[in-house]
């Protein structure tokens, strides 16, 4: 084709053309970045709400119920024993149950530039109630040993398991399973927000935040299970020294 034959609206056609093309292009990426995001998000509801029933079931169907059988008629078990098993399930179930609420809105009113971070950074002061109850964790799971040893106990707590399907252990794991998924969560959230949104440094100051908080929670475990070893490990010394002293 000869240019020379091309007139200047042909030009302006084409050029036209190119920045419609390009525009449409950079729309249909913006709504692909949107709707990744909106899918993500729903995951993230969605495990929000599973988490909040089963807080919900641990809450109603154990706690209250069994706090409800202790005043009623003779002690099952301690208060204290109760207590300590649940920890502050209550606690985190509200504030489950609030950022659940958060959400439901943001989705509702869910466009390009909506911003969701803020709902997850509003929560950061209530990882406070996930360093009470996972410093108690373990202190929770003795107590419920001792208290199965408890005929009454132990028949309450079975006719609830089969009654909502599921385990009074598996439900006392939940809280920190979910930090967990939450931060995995997060993190695939934060990698499909363009920097230039702004949720995009929200979301990087709280996936930084949940994983210093499990960094944290993992190297206490760890602490723990190296105090049980050498706790172990002087108590097989010390029998050792007096089966040699015997012997000799």
């Amino acid at each position: 084709m000869d240019c020379s034959s091309l007139s200047n609206s042909d030009f302006e056609s084409s050029s036209y053309e190119s920045l419609s093309s390009e525009t449409n292009s950079e729309t249909e990426f913006e709504d692909t970045i949107t709707n990744t995001r909106l899918r993500v998000c729903k995951k993230i509801l969605k495990s929000e709400r599973d988490y909040a029933n089963s807080l919900d079931i641990l809450v109603r169907q154990f706690q209250n119920r069994l706090e409800k059988k202790n005043s009623n008629q003779n002690q099952i078990v301690r208060s204290q024993q109760i207590k300590a098993i649940f920890s502050n399930s209550k606690k985190l179930l509200s504030s489950s149950v609030e950022l659940i609420h958060t959400m439901e809105y943001k989705l509702l009113v869910w466009n390009n530039d909506i911003e969701i971070g803020d709902s997850f950074l509003s929560q950061k002061s209530n990882i406070k109630l996930y360093s009470q109850y996972f410093s108690q964790y373990e202190n929770a799971l003795y107590e419920l040993a001792k208290c199965e040893k408890n005929k009454a106990f132990s028949e309450f707590s079975k006719s609830q398991e089969r009654k909502f399907s599921t385990n009074l252990r598996d439900l006392l794991k939940t809280p920190i399973l979910q930090i967990l998924i939450k931060k995995d969560l997060i993190s695939e959230l934060f990698q499909c927000t363009k920097s230039k949104h702004n949720d995009h440094k929200i979301l990087s100051q709280y996936l930084n935040f949940l994983e210093e908080f499990v960094v944290t929670i993992q190297n206490k475990k760890q602490q723990k299970l190296n105090q049980i070893e050498n706790k172990q490990q002087t108590i097989l010394q010390n029998i050792q020294k007096r089966f040699v002293g015997k012997v000799v």
